[in-house]
């Protein structure tokens, strides 16, 4: 008679294990997508913390002085556009619904597009000293695309 419930209690584990390895293989996956999408908005941060290092560099700089070279544009491929708005300074004819709606109630002067990419993360940022040019604001650059820094006598202009 032992062995008869060896043998129905053996189904159960296999059962059990099985469960086990689900839930053990589904947590791994959501966890590796999590570090992912940490590691994507990291970029984002990255980037924005460079741009603010250049132009804290450029506005040390005479006026009139702009990059010797084009810098790119290299961010997650969430992010679909980089655009650069002067608070300051009259808005250009601009056709972008979402970033319209934010420009009135945000103080910031960099977003990065589409704005809910990333779950509760922030998108939107203030980076002193940085100005859209006069004749573009805001100035909107599609992911991979090159920008040149500008000074000006009050600013840094990031331009085409």
């Amino acid at each position: 008679m032992n062995k008869r419930g060896q043998l129905i209690g053996q189904p159960l584990i296999y059962i059990f294990a099985l469960i086990v390895a689900a839930l053990i293989l589904f947590f791994g996956i959501q966890q590796t997508l999590k570090i992912l999408e940490t590691s994507n908005y990291i970029k984002i941060i990255d980037f924005k913390d460079k741009l603010d290092s250049q132009v804290k560099t450029f506005y040390s700089l005479d006026p009139g002085s702009s990059s010797p070279q084009p810098y790119k544009l290299s961010l997650p491929s969430k992010i679909t556009q980089i655009c650069i708005y002067s608070s300051n300074k009259d808005q250009t004819d601009f056709t972008n619904e979402e970033l319209n709606r934010y420009l009135s109630v945000r103080n910031s002067n960099i977003f990065f597009l589409p704005l809910d990419s990333f779950k509760n993360k922030q998108l939107d940022f203030t980076i002193e000293h940085l100005e859209a040019p006069d004749e573009q604001n805001p100035i909107c650059f599609r992911n991979n695309q090159e920008y040149n820094l500008k000074t000006t006598s009050t600013a840094v202009q990031i331009i085409r």
